[in-house]
């Protein structure tokens, strides 16, 4: 789990970020990013139900996401909040594919 300052938590929060933030496609996610002033990097994790019916399939996917993002959470820069958004390919792979994939993502969002 992510510390609690690096997590998105509040659903005003979660709104901001998708009304004002910049999106970024990868073959596994969609992030949305906007810059924030706290200097911060802040994440948060949404799974669809269209994607995987039960709480615990969606919350393994999201556990699986926020942990990939820990290993990188030491090089990031800059304070923004992202949500990432988990697409349909994502389901079933094994956690070292996911881990790559977040690192793709953050070094197309130049984060890294």
């Amino acid at each position: 789990m992510l510390p609690k300052e690096h997590r998105l938590t509040d659903k005003k929060d979660f709104n901001y970020v998708f009304r004002q933030g910049w999106g970024l496609r990868s073959e596994f996610f969609i992030a949305k990013i906007v810059k924030n002033d706290r200097g911060v990097v802040r994440f948060g994790f949404v799974v669809s139900k269209k994607l995987v019916k039960k709480a615990t399939g969606r919350n393994l996917i999201k556990r699986r996401m926020s942990e990939a993002v820990k290993f990188f959470l030491n090089h990031l820069q800059g304070g923004c909040d992202v949500v990432i958004i988990a697409q349909p390919v994502i389901i079933g792979k094994k956690f070292e594919e996911i881990k790559e994939a977040m690192e793709l993502l953050l070094r197309q969002a130049k984060m890294i």
